[in-house]
């Protein structure tokens, strides 16, 4: 498909399953439309899309390019959602559509998300800052200041594991907690 095409991009969101809080649409098949939507009403539209995932659409939504999914998805249901739809693909010359195949509750889960995302931002209990307080004594007696050492040694560490020797037959070796025994040849 060339970079330069006159059409909107649309790419069809199938098989998946739109999980709430934050409202995402999870595990989806995608594809993208080679045909112009422009050149379609509503109903051809909705047949075409059929055809390429080889289910039927009850559900339909379409995503207005926002922050969150919840945000900007709409309805594509009759011709007046779908002359929309083309106003938004032509404004920003792609467009997500979504296939709810599970019939989910998303506006209500959209409408709680909502709720409960204003519940977090103005909630009217006041919150208190406690000042910090430096130097104080009985502060100082519970959390005394340390002054962290630098150790001249960190870059020499002793080795953790004793060296193996893969030259030594696996019969006469004798097991050592942490060491790994290879035999020479046979599994590579």
């Amino acid at each position: 498909m060339d970079e330069n095409q006159a059409f909107s991009k649309v790419d069809v969101h199938y098989h998946g399953t739109f999980v709430p809080n934050p409202l995402v649409y999870f595990a989806p098949g995608v594809l993208r439309l080679s045909e112009d939507a422009n050149e379609f009403i509503f109903s051809d539209f909705i047949k075409y899309v059929e055809k390429l995932i080889d289910f039927q659409c009850k559900h339909v939504y379409f995503y207005i390019p926002k922050a969150r999914l919840s945000e900007g998805l709409q309805t594509l249901q009759n011709e007046c959602d779908y002359s929309e739809f083309l106003e938004v693909a032509n404004a920003h010359k792609h467009v997500d559509v979504y296939i709810n195949h599970d019939n989910e509750p998303i506006f209500e889960w959209i409408q709680k998300e909502e709720r409960d995302s204003e519940e977090l931002m103005y909630s009217e209990e006041p919150t208190i800052i406690f000042k910090r307080t430096y130097n104080d004594k009985f502060l100082n007696k519970l959390c005394p200041v340390v002054v962290a050492e630098e150790d001249e040694d960190v870059n020499e560490l002793p080795d953790v594991y004793p060296r193996h020797d893969a030259t030594q037959e696996w019969r006469k070796m004798k097991p050592e907690l942490g060491s790994l025994f290879q035999v020479v040849g046979k599994w590579s």
